[in-house]
């Protein structure tokens, strides 16, 4: 019978994936989300699936996350420094801008957004715990 439970328990524990990081994004409303980091193969990283408001914020994040020449076309540095909550940059580790979104530029070449509109409601990275040496 022993058996036959750990072949039951298996298969859900293949499709859980390590959390390596997390985004945490707020607005000025108070409204709070954080979305998680997994793994998306060798080097790379990718958000959890989310519901709801967190699924919209996830979706935003991940079509602006990235190469920088990509997600951040146009964008001009910022003066602005990085806050102490944004944790697990590499290299360079600015802001940038464009019509769009204010980014992390928390690897040479490679962004998240860092404020964007998303509804009506303007989200801010609040903290980041990014896992070093993976890029989105």
């Amino acid at each position: 019978m022993r058996r036959a439970f750990g072949v039951l328990l298996l298969p859900g524990l293949l499709q859980a994936q390590a959390d390596l990081g997390r985004l945490y994004y707020t607005t000025s409303h108070g409204r709070a989300i954080s979305l998680r980091m997994v793994a998306a193969g060798p080097g790379r990283i990718t958000l959890a699936p989310e519901s709801g408001d967190a699924a919209r914020v996830r979706a935003f994040v991940l079509a602006h996350a990235g190469a920088e020449s990509r997600a951040a076309l146009g964008a001009r540095g910022l003066s602005e420094p990085v806050p102490d909550s944004w944790k697990g940059g590499i290299g360079a580790t600015d802001q940038i801008r464009n019509g769009e979104a204010t980014y992390w530029r928390h690897a040479p070449g490679q962004v998240v957004p860092a404020q964007f509109v998303l509804n009506g409601q303007t989200w801010r990275l609040l903290a980041a715990d990014l896992p070093g040496g993976r890029t989105f």
